[in-house]
């Protein structure tokens, strides 16, 4: 039975595609004039039905879109958060935890602001998150440029990282990087194409598709008799066009289009474009294949299937139609749709359960997904003037909850260059004992602009780490992983949830034996064979390393703490201190030109190495 579902549910969608072709060409000539045949009163029904399946809103974004990747723009969002209910059954030990997880939602703030020239394949993008209780900032800048990719964390390191895609394709051991390059180019190439056809396109499926479905529905198969249906809540007294298919014939009119289509290159290309604007890993492959396992399915329906569709009309109105299904006297009622001047009503049912079920008027529309008892998913957008507002409730009947989702849209203002909107999205979750009800406040602004200033790579700013030489990675990577690590315990201070984060990792670290002096029980020989590579004359990058590791050794609260002390030219331009972070910052006065000795001020009684000087040469 649920394969006979899916095979009716396949043939109802390929079906819509037919009447929604049917009706585009109809369009062309039928539309607003009056039907007195049979054939003439199908065509303008179906041209009808079209009109009402118009996706203008949809159409004006896609437009926006265009205007996007033709003309450079600066966009910031800003997100930020409030707990407007937190009701649990059961909260006994992990008060504390609630409360910071409440104050974290309430006090943080997320800036994303965008800069992009998407003709000429230039991205530039900030985002900044505020943990005003735990953290002041962490941020991340992202800037790509034709195939270069660069990064950077100010709080990890001033200094961006960068590679271009010739590097990585001279280097070829690069595949994650160069996957991050895909990513870019997929959004730039996303925004250059548009889901909706153009009118060449519209006018190449209606030339290679619009004489299937009136060549195959002869006049002989069209049957017209009175009736009435309810629209907007009235009787009215119609006529009905009908046409019945057996399974035979279903199959036939339905792989005439699979066949045109199989053969059509251009058609199938114009698919597959629109598609990939979506997900861009659709390829003709694809869609191939899916119209093989349509042809494959179509094979299995019933011997006895039967199709009846119903066109509801009179010679100046169309009211709807009926798509229905007949298995041995089984009636699947598959679609169904009435157009009305107040409102418009689908819907969708199998075994007579109905399974989805749709109205639509001038300023709202309701969707309702059912399930055995009652509703399990209501949808509904409300248009008022400026404000849109689409609320999604899911019933969940076996375990007795309901979520609410409530997203609302306030276009501020807009005018051709400029764009400012503000949005809330309210999540509410209910059960027996359980209440949660949180709110979400995004604003949002975008700005069309003459052209986007390209950020200045020098070797002082930035770090190629495909051509870097491995000194200076190794150097970037320890500040990194230093000023990560001294986040993370300023953080913990702050937040008894980051402080078990930052205790997880120091115990790792502890055990993995990451970092020189990180276990408390190992010899002085392995403690002090940190310092062996260093020994002798050394540049300064070098020192820039020790110093990162010291620093890093020191933070982690190691048993064995070193002190040290810089020299310079006699004067002492660091105290010696076991302060990890101005150690870390000592970094930033040492010279990669220079040359520098490293020397042992002071051994415990154990053995281990608990001092050492820095000195110039």
């Amino acid at each position: 039975m649920k394969s006979k579902k899916k095979i009716l549910i396949i043939v109802a969608i390929v079906l819509i595609i037919i009447l929604a072709l049917a009706g585009t060409v109809a369009g062309m000539v039928m539309t607003g004039k009056m039907a007195f045949t049979t054939r003439q009163k199908l065509a303008k029904g179906l041209s009808d039905i079209g009109s009402k399946a118009e996706i203008s809103e949809f159409e004006e974004k896609f437009k926006e879109q265009e205007k996007m990747k033709q003309t450079p723009f600066e966009a910031e969002t800003t997100i930020t958060g409030k707990v407007n209910k937190i009701e649990l059954s059961n909260t006994t030990g992990v008060e504390e935890v609630i409360e910071e997880i409440e104050s974290a939602i309430n006090n943080t703030k997320i800036t994303n602001t965008l800069k992009a020239d998407l003709k000429n394949n230039i991205i530039n993008e900030k985002l900044s998150i505020n943990l005003a209780d735990i953290i002041e900032e962490i941020s991340m800048d992202a800037e790509y440029n034709n195939g270069r990719v660069s990064l950077k964390s100010k709080e990890l390191n001033d200094k961006y990282i960068t590679f271009t895609k010739d590097d990585i394709q001279s280097d070829n051991q690069n595949e994650e990087l160069e996957e991050v390059i895909n990513i870019f180019e997929r959004i730039c190439n996303n925004q250059t194409t548009s889901f909706s056809l153009t009118d060449t396109e519209k006018a190449h499926f209606v030339e290679k598709y619009q004489g299937i479905f009136s060549e195959y529905i002869t006049d002989a198969m069209l049957r017209e008799e009175k009736t009435e249906i309810i629209v907007d809540g009235e009787k009215k007294q119609c006529n009905s066009i009908n046409f019945t298919l057996d399974k035979n014939q279903i199959v036939e009119l339905i792989g005439k289009y699979l066949k045109t289509l199989e053969e059509d290159e251009t058609g199938k290309q114009i698919i597959v474009t629109k598609i990939q604007s979506i997900s861009n890993t659709f390829d003709v492959e694809d869609l191939q294949e899916m119209i093989d396992d349509l042809k494959y399915e179509l094979l299995y329906l019933e011997d006895n299937a039967t199709m009846k569709c119903s066109l509801y009309c009179t010679m100046f109105t169309t009211y709807g139609f009926d798509i229905e299904f007949y298995f041995n006297n089984e009636e699947y009622t598959m679609i169904n749709l009435i157009l009305g001047k107040e409102e418009d009503k689908l819907s969708i049912s199998t075994d007579e359960e109905i399974s989805l079920e749709a109205v639509r008027t001038s300023n709202r529309l309701e969707v309702n997904l059912l399930g055995e008892e009652e509703n399990a998913a209501t949808l509904i957008l409300k248009t008022n003037g400026t404000q849109k507002v689409l609320t999604l409730e899911i019933n969940d009947v076996d375990d007795n909850m309901k979520i609410n989702l409530t997203l609302t849209n306030d276009q501020i203002s807009k005018t051709a260059n400029e764009k400012q909107s503000s949005n809330t999205i309210q999540i509410a979750i209910q059960s027996e004992q359980n209440n949660i009800d949180i709110t979400f406040n995004i604003d949002t602004s975008l700005t069309y602009v003459n052209s986007i200033e390209e950020t200045t790579f020098t070797n002082e700013n930035s770090l190629n780490i495909i051509t870097g030489s491995q000194g200076e990675i190794q150097q970037y990577l320890n500040e990194v992983n230093n000023n990560a690590i001294l986040l993370i315990r300023d953080a913990a201070q702050n937040s008894k949830i980051i402080q078990k984060v930052y205790e997880v990792i120091a115990l790792y670290k502890e055990f993995s034996g990451g970092s020189a002096g990180q276990i408390s029980n190992q010899t002085p020989q392995n403690f002090n064979s940190m310092f062996k590579e260093y020994t002798g004359i050394q540049q300064g990058s070098s020192m820039k390393i020790l110093l990162g590791e010291i620093s890093t050794n020191n933070s982690l609260d190691a048993i064995h703490k070193i002190s040290v002390g810089i020299v310079e030219d006699g004067n002492k331009i660091l105290n010696a201190t076991t302060n990890s972070e101005e150690i870390s910052l000592a970094k930033n006065n040492i010279n990669v030109g220079y040359q520098y000795e490293v020397l042992a001020t002071s051994v415990d009684p154990e053995g281990y190495i608990t001092g050492i000087e820095i000195r110039k040469k």
